[in-house]
């Protein structure tokens, strides 16, 4: 701190030597410690070398400073930049982009930096960096450092209040919408909580809108209503449709071919305690595993896990020649269960295929979870062995994935519908059944698109749920 005086009185005589280079960083981390008003004068008085000042509070910001330390630098930028963009070289160098995008530090300075340019008025940066792609890492972590920023609602609600032209744009409002899942509702004004309500209840109403952003819509729904009452009913649990890439719907049995595309819904949510005692309410669970009636339902074997199909489909009025399985319960022990050779023309609610399911936890990424290739932000997606305090928990408490789907790695393994060893033959046997996702005791590394098990159709764990689909026949 004592160099402060000597620094300032340099300043103004000698802003073109070299050497500020050096001292600058120096300089940057002493007026950070700095209250902020003793803070703002010794900035002034520096200005004649905001240049490499600038250069060195850049980095200092994208060097993941404590909470304190981000707000007392973001303002000393203030003062340096002095509304010029272009003197913030160092900082549009970083959220530009990073020389490799497998670089999850490049990746992550480079999201924080297009945060703070956000901040300060630069929205160009985040809203490339939110948009769409194979590789979510960047969003991901963009998102994350715009829930940090301090950006006033009123800039979010300018930025969704007109309707996505495309996709892409539908992606960076899906983007935004999910920065808001921080935000502190009790200290919104009454306009702006009207018009952020209008906001999200008009994209759940559009039927152009893509369904991450209607998922992330209910899940915003659902954590504001846990601290306002006058917030919408979040409904995070409903069928989300798909369509498999390049793929005809055939009949794998039978070996018939379609032309029809392979469409098919998917619950957005694992089958809930609530959900499934509605159908089997003597069904006994692991509460201690699922203390809520929104947890995923465990202890579910492949058999029960067919027979809710067949509830659900007789609930939805449909005949029972579009069921999708033939089950008889006159004997002992478990059902007998028969699987037909026209399940591919049928419209009843099934267990999802391997194709299905890992298109559907893909959602159209192709790194090693939807969330990107780093496992640091896995808690914002997963429950797992490092977050989950050895217990499921609520369907929809964490971000969906691209697809809108929620839970897809971690909290309870899901049963599929088909086995690694087909017989061919319609009646289901001891043979094993997939499940898929990993669970709330699998570490980050074990709940990837490839995380796989085969269990006997009787078997079942405290850790052992599903989620349905049915096709979309056209």
């Amino acid at each position: 701190r004592e160099r402060l005086p000597a620094a300032c009185f340099l300043a103004k005589r000698s802003r073109a030597d070299s050497r500020w280079n050096e001292i600058a960083p120096m300089l940057a981390s002493t007026l950070a410690a700095e209250p902020f008003v003793v803070g703002e004068q010794w900035a002034e008085m520096l200005m004649p070398v905001s240049n490499p000042m600038l250069d060195s509070i850049s980095e200092s910001l994208v060097s993941e400073p404590n909470d304190w330390e981000r707000t007392r630098l973001v303002a000393l930028i203030r003062i340096f930049y002095d509304g010029d963009a272009q003197r913030l070289l160092r900082l549009r160098q970083i959220a530009s982009g990073a020389s490799d995008p497998s670089d999850d530090e490049a990746l992550r300075r480079q999201a924080t930096a297009s945060a703070v340019m956000a901040e300060l008025g630069d929205w160009t940066f985040a809203i490339q960096s939110l948009q769409q792609s194979s590789d979510p890492t960047l969003r991901t972590q963009t998102v994350a450092s715009l829930e940090h920023a301090e950006i006033d609602l009123s800039e979010y609600l300018k930025l969704l209040q007109s309707p996505p032209a495309t996709m892409e744009q539908d992606g960076v409002r899906a983007g935004l919408f999910t920065c808001l899942g921080e935000l502190d509702t009790r200290r919104v004004t009454p306009p702006q909580w009207q018009e952020l309500i209008e906001t999200t209840t008009k994209t759940l109403a559009n039927p152009d809108a893509s369904e991450e952003a209607k998922s992330v819509c209910h899940w915003l729904h659902s954590r504001w209503k846990q601290v306002r009452e006058d917030c919408p009913e979040a409904k995070p649990s409903r069928m989300i449709k798909l369509t498999l890439p390049d793929t005809k719907l055939s009949d794998i049995d039978s070996g018939e071919s379609s032309d029809q595309p392979w469409t098919f819904e998917i619950l957005s949510c694992a089958v809930t305690v609530e959900e499934f005692l509605q159908f089997q309410p003597e069904h006994l669970y692991d509460i201690q595993t699922a203390p809520e009636a929104a947890c995923p339902i465990n202890e579910v074997t492949w058999f029960d896990a067919v027979a809710y199909c067949n509830w659900l489909s007789e609930k939805d009025g449909l005949d029972r020649d579009q069921w999708c399985y033939v089950i008889d319960s006159s004997g002992t022990g478990q059902p007998a269960v028969e699987i037909p050779g026209n399940i591919h023309g049928r419209r009843g609610f099934r267990l999802p295929m391997s194709l299905e399911w890992e298109h559907a936890i893909r959602a159209g990424t192709d790194t090693r979870w939807s969330w990107g290739h780093s496992d640091s932000l896995a808690g914002r997606y997963a429950w797992t062995m490092a977050n989950s305090g050895l217990r499921t928990h609520c369907v929809a408490e964490l971000r969906p994935n691209p697809f809108g789907l929620f839970d897809m790695n971690g909290n309870v393994w899901e049963w599929l519908h088909d086995t690694p060893e087909p017989s061919g033959a319609s009646q289901v046997g001891a043979e094993p059944r997939f499940l898929r996702g990993g669970t709330f005791l699998n570490d980050v590394e074990s709940v990837g698109f490839d995380s796989v098990i085969a269990n006997p159709p009787d078997h079942k764990t405290g850790a052992d749920g599903f989620r349905v689909v049915r096709l979309v026949m056209h």
